[in-house]
Order: structure tokens, then C-alpha cells, then sequence
């Protein structure tokens, strides 16, 4: 029976086996050509709760590091924007101060900035006649006078010579008594300043200015400015330095 069906049959048997020995070689060869290229699909990755395939695309002729290198390129050659700082200032801090000298501020600073870096004031200070909040200017120098000395009504901030001095509450002119003398010549006075007045000038420190305060009152007051060359140290090239901003009237 086998053997009559066998004869029947045969010929659709091979053909079928051929075929399904053809698909088996396709599938194999398929299956060795994906393995070998790497091409089989990555993890399947899961987006607000969608599951989706995910597959890395990479060009032909592609080199990553020369990608990374372009990129430092890019950083490297970026333009890097710089904030200018605001110059500093420097001021002669003098008078009743514990350590008086030349200190530099930042622009914005105030007297008050000032008297601090040099240790505060010492106890005869008056403040009274200080404007704590007043600003101050590169190259000025801010004196602190004594309790005991004169109020003249000027700041405590002095320009240099050549500066224009710092506007104030007395810059209108008007002083306590109405006068404007002391307004109109800013020249320290060699016969009247305080000491604190006569450190305002330049290369005048608190040794030269009591000697010109001994001068002018155990010998007699100064006729000439000329005569501040008498001072010792004081010579012809500090006194060309002061003779535009002293006077003896």
C-alpha cells in the first residue's frame, strides 16, 4: 500500500522537498549576511509609554573623533567676552589718622572707605568738620584735623595741584560768616593754616608743618613765600613745587 502510494506521489514529494529546501538555503543565507553586517535592530525603547525601535545611523566616511575635534575647534576659537574693570584711585590720607599714608580705593569709594584703611582716627579727630559720605577723587588727599583747629569750611578731600577741587556743600561760595575769600583763593595760607591745612601740600608732612608753625611764631610771620625755603628740607625744588599753591596774605 505504501509503495503504491509512494508511486503516486512521488513526484509531488520531490517537488515539495525541493522547495523547502530552497526556502531553508534563502533563510540561512539571509540570516549569515544580517550577522555578519551588524544590521539587526537595537532594544526596543519605551517613549511616554510608546515602545519604539530605535537605530543608530551612522554615515559613510564618518570619523567621530574628527567630530569631537571640530567641536574643542569651535570652543576653543570662541569669542570670550572680558568685563573692564574700573581703574583704581589713590589717596593721601593724612592728619589724625592711626597710620597715615597712600592708599589705594576703588572708584566709588567715600572718605569714610578712606579713613578706614588707614586704621580709623585717633582720638583728638573731629569728624564734626568731616563729610564721611563725600567721594573721592584720584590724587587727592584727605586730611582729618584735630578738635582744637580752626574751621576754615573746606573739604576734607584737597585736590593736587592742577585738579579742580571736589564741589562740596561750600562750593557755592557761601561760607558760615557770608564771605567768599576762602573760596576765591584756594592757596594755603602760610601765616594762618593749621597744620592739618599746611599737610595738604605736597611733600608737607606732620614734621615740616610744625616747623613752619615754630617758624612763623617764635621768629615772625612769613613776608615772602620765599621765605618757606628757611624750613629745613625744604629746599629750591620742593619749594618750586609749592610756590603755585601757597601764599603769605
Amino acid at each position: 500500500m505504501l509503495w503504491e502510494w509512494w508511486q503516486r506521489y512521488r513526484r509531488l514529494l520531490m517537488i515539495a522537498g525541493s522547495l523547502l529546501f530552497l526556502a531553508g538555503s534563502v533563510w540561512l543565507y539571509t540570516w549569515d549576511t544580517q550577522e555578519a553586517n551588524g544590521d539587526w535592530p537595537l532594544s526596543p525603547v519605551i517613549v511616554h509609554g510608546k515602545e519604539t525601535q530605535t537605530q543608530e545611523v551612522v554615515q559613510p566616511n564618518e570619523d567621530p573623533s574628527e567630530e569631537q575635534s571640530e567641536k574643542k575647534k569651535d570652543e576653543i576659537t570662541a569669542p570670550v567676552e572680558k568685563s573692564v574693570a574700573p581703574s583704581p584711585i589713590f589717596v593721601d590720607v593724612k592728619g589724625q589718622v592711626q597710620q597715615p599714608g597712600l592708599y589705594k580705593l576703588e572708584a566709588g569709594m567715600r572718605v569714610a572707605d578712606a579713613i578706614s584703611l588707614a586704621g580709623g582716627t585717633l582720638s583728638d579727630a573731629d569728624l564734626d568738620q568731616i563729610n564721611l559720605a563725600q567721594p573721592v577723587t584720584d590724587g587727592a588727599a584727605v586730611v582729618i584735623p584735630k578738635k582744637s583747629a580752626r574751621s576754615d569750611g573746606l573739604s576734607a578731600v584737597r585736590p593736587l595741584p592742577g585738579m579742580l577741587p571736589p564741589l562740596s556743600a561750600d562750593a557755592t561760595g557761601v561760607t558760615g560768616t557770608g564771605s567768599t575769600s576762602a573760596q576765591a583763593d584756594s592757596r594755603v595760607n602760610l601765616n594762618t593754616a593749621t597744620a592739618e591745612e599746611l599737610m595738604t601740600l605736597p611733600g608737607i608732612g606732620q614734621a615740616k608743618a610744625q616747623a613752619i608753625l615754630a617758624y612763623r611764631t617764635e621768629k615772625r610771620p612769613f613776608r615772602t613765600p620765599e621765605e618757606l625755603k628757611n624750613i629745613s628740607g625744604i629746599g629750591e625744588k620742593m619749594y618750586e613745587r609749592l610756590k603755585d599753591r601757597i601764599r603769605v596774605q
